[in-house]
């Protein structure tokens, strides 16, 4: 804040004459008509083109009217015709500064300076600049000095304060607004900088009332409606922060700080696009406002744009390097992406840079768990719990698991020890403070222990229950005696990962392909990222929705679509669709094999599988209703042909080697096909196991390390390939001589795009339907020549198609001929209707009757 400058005159006259002319204009200046006063100054200059104080009071005019260009040029031609003028040079350095030239600025207030050393005024302005550069030493220096100068100089005090608020100096910033206020109690500008302070100490209560005085004294103050509104949006009272925002930016169009603000309670109210629409406003008029940078990540983050959200941090984290939050920020980005090794480092850095929250070592906590890093990420889950104890972090901690196990043995007591652990909470109190973040334990591995994991799925739904009583939450349209009966079966599917994604590629044909007639389709997104893939879902519904990252306000925008059946195409991967799946938001709900593992969550109502798939006795494996379809529960479009041949060489293996290829996810590889992979090599001395590098370098290592303990004399013959593009995928997979299902829980997309490049795959079908994907698909076509009955016939099926050409091809060729049972299966879809409308007709006995009435 800067006071205001009467203007004046060189002290050194002008003829008698010009003289009275000039004070004519300063009286014109001061009384605020401006037009008057620049008439008489150009005037004089029209008879006397360098006369200093004419050309030194236009440019003040210019200045104060905004066209500080002008203003420059003009008291730049005063100072030429006559220089020992400290004011020239003092205002000179206002109209730099406006221009955002600070260095020439603070150049101009030393001249000024040195001119008249006890000038309080251009030591308080100094003071202003060097702030503006960011020398706060400098600044507080000139302030002080001014204050020396002048003991009575409110401005001086406040802005000063405004400066230790800056340094986080909070009560000596109080101070100092506190004795600008007794100099001057109606300065309406130091009770909106003390607001700033009390806000920054919690006290929202008393900033509003500071914000509400500055604007009593002064209501079009834009300055004070942007902290009332940001003190409001800290009170949660977010209709009335935006209203304050908004006329913040009706008095001040250019004022990028409320623009960013205003997306900030736009963000909180839901209105994502608004959000973004508010950030890249401020940053339009600012270019390194580093906040908007920063929020406008976090806003594309919610929004599932993540490499944009990427970006925008880094842009904050250019323009500050050690902003923490920012770095802590682009680290969930980066998590989300699953570049983990990355995030790890990110967290790690903010962590460094003072960032000691509890959130921030939760998140590093999390990082490291998916690298496999299981003791120091529960290290870090207890640091955050030292720091601010949370009952979701005790639960995060007691099922913590390794992604790549060392042996069996190791995953087995890993296992033991998250059974015992989850038995202990659930005879505890453990009760959740904040039922609205999506924050859940879901195991997720202990799906590849090839064991049955009812028992436990269901222990870890009582426990979350237990932590969260909530989540079990009823629609009202679900509600007994509720909602009517709608023309057409509205359907919904929700998921994260509608996206370029396993989960997309199973359920996008059967969102595509319902019946319009009968079926009303949305898409919900539990945030996910945005790409090609989503935007196409989006269009084949015909309602998107992207929910928002409240649990309880996604709960409710599922709730106002009255659905009559929820699809969880996945459940188990993500904590959103976890958790909402514990509440009743449609009479039916289901989930299918996205994530082929029971829920037991009590409100899932079925399970939608297929005969092909389930063994005997398989609804002992499901805490919900198994239905098994008689075709593969999917629509699934046939990939699109490679461009390219394949070419053993091409990849970096030589034409003599037999390419054994496993293009899973590393940790789909259970200790027990170590073994397999032993005897392979050792049988066939020409042959390689390849295998694909993991989302983290320490799954890579952690597997090399096991192989190394399990079968080191050919564990050599493993080799590991970077992570491939789609097409680099496809060549991996026709280059291969042999594909490899790995026991327990094998191939799934990658079944499907194998199979259509009629390229075979020895598989040993498991207990359970999750490693039985590639035995169903063979059902399907009718083609079972690489069907092992056991692990030693996997091996020999595996070395024969690595070494007997002609076999393989035929296998190949049968396969090709038998593809089309798999892709683009409209009896499949129609199974799906069929199923659909009969669910829901039980659920709902006045559907039937609606139905009789329309036949």
């Amino acid at each position: 804040m800067r006071t205001h400058r009467d203007p004046v005159a060189f002290r050194s006259g002008p003829t008698p004459t010009v003289g009275r002319k000039i004070a004519r204009a300063l009286a014109h200046q001061r009384a605020g008509r401006l037009l008057e006063a620049e008439g008489i100054y150009r005037r004089i200059l029209e008879s006397k083109p360098n006369h200093p104080d004419a050309l030194h009071l236009l440019g003040m005019i210019a200045h104060e009217i905004g066209q500080h260009d002008v203003a420059v040029e003009l008291i730049g031609r005063a100072i030429a015709v006559k220089r020992g003028n400290p004011d020239c040079h003092h205002h000179l350095g206002l109209a730099l500064e406006a221009l955002g030239r600070l260095d020439d600025a603070a150049a101009s207030y030393r001249r000024a300076l040195a001119l008249q050393p006890d000038s309080a005024d251009a030591h308080h302005d100094l003071g202003l600049t060097l702030k503006a550069k960011g020398d706060l030493a400098g600044a507080a220096a000139s302030l002080r000095r001014a204050i020396a100068l002048r003991p009575g100089y409110a401005e001086a005090h406040t802005n000063l304060g405004a400066l230790l608020e800056a340094e986080g100096r909070l009560d000596e910033a109080v101070t100092s607004h506190r004795r600008a206020l007794a100099l001057k109690p109606d300065l309406a500008e130091a009770h909106c900088n003390l607001a700033v302070v009390l806000q920054a100490q919690g006290r929202l209560d008393e900033a509003v009332a500071c914000s509400e005085r500055a604007l009593a004294l002064k209501p079009d103050f834009a300055e004070a409606h942007r902290n009332l509104g940001t003190a409001l949006h800290a009170k949660g009272q977010l209709p009335d922060a935006l209203g304050s925002l908004l006329r913040a930016i009706v008095l001040k169009p250019d004022y990028a700080e409320a623009h960013t603000n205003l997306g900030i309670v736009l963000r909180d109210l839901g209105q994502l696009d608004g959000a973004v629409a508010s950030y890249q406003r401020a940053l339009g008029l600012k270019p390194n406002l580093v906040e908007a940078h920063n929020n406008l990540g976090v806003a594309l983050q919610s929004q599932g744009r993540l490499d944009e959200a990427a970006a925008s941090y880094e842009r904050a984290l250019a323009l500050k390097p050690g902003l923490a939050e920012a770095r802590n920020n682009l680290g969930t980005v980066l998590n989300d992406l699953g570049r983990f090794d990355e995030a790890v480092a990110c967290y790690q850095q903010a962590l460094g840079l003072g960032l000691d929250a509890a959130e921030a070592h939760a998140n590093l906590g999390n990082a490291l768990l998916n690298q496999g890093r299981v003791e120091e990420g529960v290290a870090s889950y207890r640091r955050a719990q030292a720091l601010k104890p949370d009952p979701a972090h005790e639960i995060v901690i007691a099922t913590a698991l390794p992604v790549i196990p060392e042996s069996k043995a190791h995953m087995l007591a890993a296992r033991r020890r998250v059974e015992e652990n989850v038995e202990r909470l659930l005879g505890s109190d453990l009760t959740l403070t904040d039922t609205s973040r999506p924050v859940a334990s879901l195991a997720f591995y202990l799906a590849y222990h090839g064991l049955d994991d009812l028992d436990l799925q269901r222990k870890l739904a009582r426990l979350h229950l237990l932590a969260n009583p909530s989540l079990d939450w009823t629609a009202p349209h679900c509600r007994e005696g509720a909602g009517g009966v709608s023309e057409r079966i509205r359907i919904g599917f929700v998921s994260r990962y509608f996206h370029g994604h396993t989960v997309t590629k199973l359920t996008r044909g059967l969102i595509d392909t319902l019946s319009r007639d009968r079926f009303e389709v949305a898409v919900f997104h539990a945030r996910g990222t945005v790409d090609q893939s989503s935007r196409d879902l989006d269009q084949a519904a015909v309602r998107a929705i992207r929910l928002p990252d409240n649990l309880n306000e996604a709960r409710l925008r599922i709730a106002d679509e009255e659905l009559d059946i929820v699809v969880y195409p996945d459940i188990g991967m993500d904590a959103m669709t976890y958790l909402l799946a514990f509440a009743r938001l449609a009479p039916v709900q289901c989930v299918t094999w996205g994530h082929p593992v029971t829920t037991g969550i009590p409100n899932v109502d079925y399970f939608v599988s297929s005969a092909e798939l389930e063994p005997d006795g398989a609804e002992d494996h499901y805490s919900e209703r198994l239905h098994r379809l008689s075709r593969l529960p999917a629509y699934y479009y046939r990939p699109p042909a490679p461009t390219q041949p394949p070419d053993h060489g091409r990849l970096g293996f030589g034409d003599d080697a037999t390419l054994y290829v496993c293009p899973q996810s590393l940790f789909k590889l259970h200790p027990d096909f170590d073994a397999v992979l032993a005897d392979l090599l050792r049988r066939d001395r020409r042959g390689r196991v390849v295998l694909i590098d993991g989302l983290s370098a320490q799954w890579t290592r952690s597997l090399c390390e096991r192989f190394v303990r399990s079968f080191g004399d050919v564990s050599d013959r493993v080799q590991f390939v970077s992570r491939l593009s789609s097409q680099s995928f496809q060549n991996l997979l026709r280059a291969a001589d042999a594909l490899l299902d790995p026991f327990h829980f094998g191939g799934g997309n990658s079944t499907y795009e194998a199979l259509a490049l009629g390229v075979p795959i020895v598989t040993w079908p498991g207990r359970f339907m999750r490693g039985r994907v590639t035995y169903g698909c063979y059902r399907q076509m009718g083609v079972e020549d690489c069907v092992a009955r056991s692990p030693e016939e996997y091996v020999e099926i595996a070395i024969r198609l690595g070494n007997d050409r002609e076999w393989r091809e035929a296998v190949s060729g049968r396969i090709v001929a038998a593809s089309h049972q798999l892709f683009e299966d409209m009896a499949a879809v129609r199974e799906f209707e069929a199923f659909f409308t009969e669910v829901v007709r039980l659920a709902q006995p006045g559907r039937a009757a609606a139905d009789a009435t329309r036949g």
